[in-house]
């Protein structure tokens, strides 16, 4: 399970295995997205550069990883694009959140500065994050479970009630997600099937002269039945039953 903390903070400090910023396209260019400017900065002039090197195009769900070689106090960056910057909406953070957490692998910790300044792109950042890395492990051996324990989210609205909210709201939505994917995936011969109450279940199984459409009648009567002979030797009499 993994562990959030949402404060405030600037990524290029931020000890962690890994810092995640988006970088959208503009105008002028490739340029880090709200949240991972001071990443920009640290690198400089060379920032731009460095995208246009690894044929990074800022379009969304495109992801580059790159090592910082002590840029950064983290020894990752990893960038996530986020298309347009007129198409910057809570939907388009959740999904670059879900890339970087299949991006992100065996590592103990991240952080995340993607756009984040208000409580609804903190919900975004968080529940994407949570769904893009879910994965149905339970027939795996080991663990099976590479995502990081401990994820920082970096947010200048860290200490508003409405953002710490967005926060529980969106752990708990992606949870029951996750439960609701678990289900789907798991065979249907691995669940125990159960009678419902309100249907009764017959005790024993019907014989096979129950279920035929004939029977046979071995009843003695003192007055005989059908023919003299057939009385007399006790043989059955066969009548059909109604259908």
């Amino acid at each position: 399970m993994i562990s959030y903390t949402l404060r405030k903070g600037s990524p290029e400090k931020t000890r962690t295995d890994v810092v995640v910023i988006g970088v959208m396209s503009t105008k002028k260019g490739l340029q880090a997205a709200p949240g991972g400017e001071p990443v920009a900065e640290a690198y400089g002039r060379k920032f731009t550069p460095l995208l246009a090197a690894l044929g990074f195009k800022g379009k969304a769900g495109e992801v580059a990883k790159i090592p910082t070689g002590g840029v950064l106090k983290s020894p990752l960056l990893i960038l996530v694009g986020l298309g347009d910057e007129d198409r910057l909406t809570a939907d388009a953070v959740r999904r670059a959140a879900g890339a970087a957490a299949r991006a992100v692998t065996n590592c103990a910790s991240a952080t995340l500065a993607l756009p984040a300044h208000e409580p609804a792109f903190v919900r975004a950042v968080v529940e994407g994050f949570e769904l893009g890395g879910y994965a149905f492990t339970d027939y795996k051996s080991g663990n099976g479970d590479d995502r990081p324990g401990e994820v920082v989210v970096l947010s200048p609205v860290a200490r508003n009630k409405d953002a710490v909210t967005a926060l529980v709201e969106a752990q708990t939505v992606a949870a029951a997600v996750a439960r609701t994917r678990d289900w789907v995936n798991t065979p249907p011969a691995t669940w125990r099937r159960r009678p419902s109450p309100r249907r009764s279940w017959p005790r024993s199984r019907p014989t096979r002269a129950a279920r035929s459409p004939w029977r046979c009648s071995t009843r003695s009567s003192s007055r005989p039945r059908g023919s003299a002979a057939s009385s007399a030797s006790g043989a059955p009499r066969r009548t059909r039953r109604g259908w």
